[in-house]
């Protein structure tokens, strides 16, 4: 899949979970949409550089609670 598709994808997921009132409406899902895949990409490299993958998916885990608390 590429990178287009994968970052238009997440912004139809973004803009579903506004129109059911998960996240708040104003939102810019675009800039959400670009931090998610520049999170997952650094991390990626990160894993190819030899980053403890469970350090990567603490990482993860608590940058995307962090978005999802700030967005909700």
């Amino acid at each position: 899949m590429s990178k287009s598709k994968i970052f238009h994808t997440i912004i139809k997921y973004l803009d579903l979970k506004i129109e059911k009132g998960f996240f708040r409406k104003g939102i810019d899902t675009s800039a959400i949409a670009t931090g998610l895949v520049a999170l997952y990409d650094g991390l990626t490299i990160n894993n190819l550089s030899g980053i403890n993958e469970a350090y990567n998916k603490k990482a993860w885990t608590e940058t995307v609670i962090a978005i999802i608390s700030g967005i909700s």
